[in-house]
């Protein structure tokens, strides 16, 4: 059993299709159907219930599976420390993100970074956090950026820097408040009887973050609509139908500033966790602890 067998194993278990699996390793289905084959053969096992659809692992699979997992992740941390003895000069730093977090950090990032570490390419990946959490997993990423604590007990997670929310209503909407002033200080200037409002749906974070807001006030949002993109709200809000929550990534994005809108800092208890999350265990190479560094003093 050596490295190409088990990266081969782990990608039909990880794509659920032989011939996805073959697309992804750039060899024919054909070639890899007759390799699962042989290696079968060769341990006496059936690693594949070849029955249902998608392909799912044996018992037998499944435990080879996970140790071809172990092996690869050796493997991988081997050669990243090897890069590190390199002094850093060539490699590639396997970066996961949101789309809109990417959008806020990746400027205030990769300047610095790209100054320190000139030789190292940036692979960015733009996905939701459960596929970053599962890609994570199966290796194919350094590190996650998120904003939720990760439950996996082979994921380690450390809170790198927290957003600051922001309560956003049309321009003027508030009588008699400038950019100064704070939530707390326009919350009773605001008529909340009349106020409506376009919240994000309730697994997000910041709908999570707002509805604690209307708890610890004691208000009852006038809902008009949810969203899952908070772009939806804000061009709602600046043209005066409702207010809404956002975080800084939203508020100080290029995009949004020009927008009819003000915005009112919410406390920092209200403030969100940005959390960095990476395989419990995984070596992690200088340039991905220089990038966590530059993102936790960035902006301040």
């Amino acid at each position: 059993m050596n490295l190409r067998e088990m990266n081969y194993v782990v990608a039909i278990y990880e794509e659920q299709s032989i011939s996805k699996a073959a697309e992804r390793l750039y060899i024919s289905q054909p070639s890899l159907s007759k390799f699962l084959i042989n290696l079968e053969r060769e341990l006496n096992v059936q690693l594949f219930d070849r029955t249902t659809n998608p392909l799912t692992p044996t018992e037998y699979g499944r435990a080879y599976i996970e140790t071809a997992r172990s092996m690869l992740n050796l493997n991988s941390d081997m050669l990243r420390r090897m890069e590190d003895i390199r002094n850093s000069e060539t490699g590639l730093l396997r970066i996961g993100m949101s789309v809109v977090r990417s959008a806020y950090y990746i400027p205030m990032v990769l300047p610095e970074f790209h100054r320190r570490f000139p030789g190292i390419q940036i692979s960015l990946e733009e996905e939701s956090a459960t596929v970053l959490e599962q890609h994570l997993l199966q290796g194919r990423l350094d590190v996650a950026i998120t904003s939720g604590i990760v439950m996996d007990p082979q994921i380690n997670c450390e809170v790198i820097r927290r957003e600051r929310i922001y309560f956003a209503v049309p321009r003027g909407y508030v009588k008699g408040a400038d950019d100064s002033c704070k939530f707390d200080d326009v919350a009773p200037l605001i008529p909340w009887k009349q106020t409506r409002f376009v919240l994000l749906h309730k697994k997000q974070r910041v709908r999570q973050i707002a509805d604690q807001v209307f708890a610890d006030y004691g208000l009852k949002p006038q809902v008009i609509m949810e969203t899952k993109i908070t772009d939806t709200a804000l061009k709602l809000c600046a043209k005066g139908m409702c207010c809404a929550f956002v975080s800084e990534v939203t508020k100080e994005d290029p995009f949004y500033r020009d927008m009819e809108a003000d915005y009112y800092e919410l406390d920092e208890r209200y403030s969100l966790p940005v959390i960095a999350a990476c395989r419990r265990g995984a070596y992690i190479p200088q340039s991905v602890r220089y990038f966590l560094q530059i993102l936790n003093e960035g902006d301040r």
